[in-house]
């Protein structure tokens, strides 16, 4: 009997161990599955610069090839392909969006024979027009639409007109097409504004522009001036 009760209890013991064995090795594989799907944060965006570039040329593919074999060029002033993309309505309107760190450099970039030349070579029909932007937003999710409105005015005060944009809501501008893409700034002039909308109705888009309760939006704001804006359909992003 004695013995009988001395087999029973290491059997319970054992039955036990087994146990809890069993959920020990049930909680790490459960600790390990939770750890695994803790996503990493995704990074702050930083503000940077860009150099956009307007021009008319013969070709646009012939353009673009030419442009395209010139990375070398841009390397020597610290500049980068960013996007390329052609006139929505004059396929051989070309605009051209490149980054950039030292803004004294390219603007010597944008004055150089070099860039005269290889223009030339491209099938330019008149010398290019610059401007040196800073970009402050930007919407870095992918968008199906290659459609894109730019438009740029003159404020008196930049915070003061990005309050009123931000108090219109990106919401509102949605119901007109326009979806927000980037916000940029002058880098020799700070109260120039830069806004770059993805367009997923033209229509709904072209009469929000001309309308008189976005002037008056844009007078509270403290926009100075005619606005200026172009339309763009996206043909490459490099980065």
């Amino acid at each position: 009997m004695k013995k009988l009760l001395m087999i029973t209890t290491g059997i319970f013991f054992l039955f036990s161990s087994c146990k809890n064995t069993v959920k020990e090795e049930t909680t790490t594989e459960t600790t390990t599955e939770t750890t695994a799907e803790v996503a990493e944060p995704a990074p702050a965006f930083s503000p940077f610069n860009v150099m956009l570039a307007k021009i008319k040329v013969k070709d646009f593919a012939k353009f673009k090839t030419m442009y395209d074999s010139k990375d070398s060029l841009r390397n020597a002033y610290g500049i980068s392909k960013f996007v390329i993309s052609k006139g929505m309505h004059d396929a051989n309107m070309v605009f051209i969006t490149e980054k950039f760190t030292d803004l004294q450099k390219v603007k010597d970039f944008s004055k150089s024979e070099a860039v005269k030349k290889a223009s030339q070579e491209g099938g330019a029909l008149g010398a290019p027009e610059f401007s040196f932007v800073k970009i402050i937003r930007l919407e870095e999710t992918p968008a199906e639409l290659k459609d894109r409105l730019v438009m740029t005015h003159k404020v008196k005060d930049f915070d003061t007109w990005l309050k009123g944009f931000d108090a219109e809501g990106k919401e509102a501008r949605a119901q007109y097409g326009l979806l927000d893409r980037a916000i940029g700034r002058g880098a020799d002039d700070p109260n120039m504004v830069y806004i770059v909308f993805a367009v997923s109705d033209m229509k709904k888009a072209s009469e929000r522009e001309n309308s008189p309760e976005l002037k008056k939006v844009m007078e509270d704001a403290g926009v100075i001036g005619k606005p200026t804006s172009y339309m763009y359909t996206v043909e490459e992003i490099y980065q």
